[in-house]
C-alpha cells in the first residue's frame, strides 16, 4: 500500500474511523465485512495486509477513495503491492 507498513495502515484506518465517528462493528458492517476480519487486522493479529478489494469496500461504504481513507496522496498508489 504505497510502501506503507501494516502498522501505518492500521493507524490510518483507526484515525479515519475516529474522524467518521465509526466503531469497528459499524465500519465492518457498512462494508459488508465481518467484524472479526477488521478487528483482527486492527489489533495486529493478522500479519498480512488485506486485499485491495477489502480497502475498496471499506472506502466505498463511506463515500471516499482508498487514498482519502488512508490519508495518502492519490499518485502514491501507483505500483502498490496490495496482495
Amino acid at each position: 500500500m504505497s510502501n506503507l507498513t501494516n502498522d501505518q495502515v492500521r493507524d490510518a484506518l483507526m484515525k479515519f474511523m475516529i474522524k467518521q465517528g465509526l466503531n469497528q462493528t459499524a465500519f465492518a458492517r457498512s462494508a459488508g465485512l465481518s467484524e472479526a476480519t477488521l478487528r483482527g487486522f486492527l489489533k495486529g493479529k493478522t500479519k498480512t495486509t488485506p486485499r485491495m478489494e477489502t480497502f475498496i469496500k471499506l472506502a466505498n461504504s463511506q463515500g471516499v477513495t482508498v487514498e482519502e481513507m488512508l490519508g495518502i496522496a492519490p499518485n502514491t498508489m501507483a505500483g502498490a503491492n496490495l496482495g
